[in-house]
């Protein structure tokens, strides 16, 4: 049963994740980068705001440098996720998202099982299968590279602590936390920025409305798949290619190619594969 709820919880949070970039450029192209992560990130502290007091009860358990580790890598990933959509397309960021994956299991403390990396290669692979090269639009801005790659490192950290995190604090409170870091660092970029909320109201409010929803969602849904199977949390974030393409079928009535078919299936035998070698891990 632990197996299935944190199978469940980890494609879930991907199929949410899916949504996001898409919604972010839709959500970018009426707002700065200080607006956006303001307004984003309210409407995501606002569905949590109720766990502030029990949250700060365990504040002293954790090590201060600790604290602002988590603060200042998830500010940096989140400033450089936005700042790199606005300069690169989805479709780059994705591919290069995939390494963030393997990355992560090398920080997991234990020792490193074979058959894992495999599984991890083969759905890097499987992302690579799944795009096609004519189709990637050629980088014009060679700091939306730099952006990326300081998105996807932070990621990768923050992915480390929140398993840290864990050791105190429920799959609630973790959500919590991540967001409140997100709204102080926001605050804090748009009072320096000297921006106001002159935005296109029209066409980010409602996109941002469903981010801030499905952001911190998506984050409980991670920490639950991280808490119970580790290895296939990290993993499951590969399914995200494939659920952009039920989501291109559904909303904009687009055919998956065969070569997408192919990469799909590398993907998902390798998520399969995880899950296998944890439970064999486990017996």
């Amino acid at each position: 049963m632990s197996v299935f709820k944190g199978v469940t919880a980890g494609i879930t949070a991907t199929f949410l994740w899916a949504f996001l970039p898409t919604l972010c450029k839709i959500a970018l192209s009426g707002t700065n980068i200080n607006q956006f992560l303001l307004l984003r990130y309210i409407v995501a502290f606002s569905t949590l705001f109720y766990l502030t007091r029990r949250t700060f009860r365990k504040f002293n358990q954790i090590p201060l440098w600790i604290w602002c580790a988590i603060f200042f890598t998830i500010t940096t990933h989140n400033l450089t996720q936005a700042l790199c959509l606005k300069e690169i397309p989805v479709s780059w960021y994705i591919i290069f998202f995939s390494c963030a994956p393997i990355l992560t299991y090398m920080l997991l403390p234990g020792s490193k099982n074979k058959g894992f990396y495999a599984c991890f290669l083969l759905a890097i692979y499987g992302t690579y299968v799944f795009l096609n090269p004519e189709d990637i639009v050629q980088l014009q801005s060679k700091m939306g590279l730099v952006f990326l790659f300081v998105s996807i490192m932070s990621w990768v950290i923050i992915t480390r602590l929140i398993i840290y995190f864990q050791k105190v604090y429920n799959d609630f409170e973790i959500a919590y936390i991540l967001n409140t870091c997100n709204l102080i660092g926001a605050v804090t970029l748009f009072l320096l920025s000297g921006s106001d909320l002159n935005l296109n109201w029209k066409v980010s409010l409602i996109p941002i409305i469903f981010i801030g929803i499905m952001s911190p969602l998506a984050v409980l849904l991670f920490s639950l798949s991280l808490r119970i199977l580790p290895k296939f949390g990290i993993a499951s974030q590969y399914l995200e290619l494939v659920f952009g393409v039920i989501i291109g079928f559904i909303f904009f009535n687009e055919i998956p190619s065969n070569q997408q078919f192919l990469g799909s299936g590398l993907i998902i035998t390798a998520l399969l594969g995880t899950t296998l070698l944890k439970n064999k891990s486990q017996n």
